[in-house]
């Protein structure tokens, strides 16, 4: 029974570096993409004719 518990205890310990050392290496994969990324793009869109036409939809349907 005790070697039982020893080993659980060891498995434990053996996840908690293997996690570690898996979390460090997300960190150093996150950082070093954050470096790479390029430059986004923005698009602007002149929406004006659309809220007149439906300034005008609405007011037809209120009268």
């Amino acid at each position: 029974m005790e070697l039982l518990s020893e080993y659980g205890l060891f498995l434990a310990k053996i996840v908690t570096v293997v996690l570690a050392i898996a979390a460090i290496a997300a960190i150093i994969v996150n950082v070093a993409q954050r470096n790479k990324r390029q430059r986004g793009e923005l698009r602007v869109n002149n929406l004006s004719e659309q809220y007149k036409e439906m300034k005008e939809e609405l007011a037809a349907a209120l009268m």
